[in-house]
């Protein structure tokens, strides 16, 4: 009889080591999304302004969200913000296209680049943003400029196939309201035009009668 080899005796099982524990501030490190890196003083304190860093940090890399741009945003600051964010996702992109990339030093581009940028945002949104472009301009109600760049940022998520029509309609609005408004300046300035010219002729048909 062929003898049978004696069985393989097996290793004893090597206990794996329990996971190290983190420290408090290494898990709150490793939970936190990459963002902020970039922002002088890191997330801030103020509500609305730590909102806008946490939406739009996982979306672009800069202009650095700092508190102090957000709690008074010059108009490049939200100009780049808008560039960054069309350069990532595409979104707002033909707005950016019509200045070319190129930030409008005009004070009137600037106000038409606000509103345009509000309308495509409550286009997509599907109702009216809460800002006013003039204040947001002037640097004013910085709580309702950064829920602006909140919604900016939630509505870049918005399917790519709807972002150039919705980006091409709100231009389209607000174009159609300042070309309305111009000709209704325009008709005002021509009205008193006439009423100054009708009261001097006036005056002069009265000296004429002396």
């Amino acid at each position: 009889a062929v003898e049978q080899a004696p069985p393989v005796e097996q290793a004893p099982a090597v206990e794996q080591a329990p996971p190290a524990e983190q420290a408090p501030a290494e898990q709150a490190q490793a939970s936190a999304p990459v963002l902020l890196q970039f922002a002088d003083g890191g997330l801030s304190e103020i509500p609305h302004i730590a909102q806008t860093q946490q939406a739009l940090s996982t979306i672009i890399a800069a202009p650095a969200l700092s508190e102090k741009l957000l709690s008074k945003a010059p108009f490049r600051f939200l100009f780049d913000v808008v560039a960054a964010v069309a350069l990532s996702t595409q979104w707002c992109m033909p707005l950016i296209e019509r200045y070319d990339g190129i930030c409008p030093s005009n004070k009137d581009e600037k106000l038409r680049f606000m509103k345009v940028l509000v309308a495509i945002v409550s286009e997509a949104m599907g109702s009216q943003v809460d800002v006013n472009p003039v204040k947001c301009l002037c640097g004013q109600e910085p709580e309702k400029t950064n829920a602006l760049l909140v919604a900016l940022a939630h509505t870049s998520s918005v399917p790519k196939e709807q972002h150039f029509e919705l980006a091409r309609s709100g231009m389209r609005k607000v174009d159609v309201q300042m070309e309305e408004a111009w000709a209704a300046s325009e008709a005002a300035k021509e009205e008193r035009r006439r009423a100054e010219a009708q009261r001097i002729q006036e005056d002069n048909a009265r000296r004429a009668e002396l």
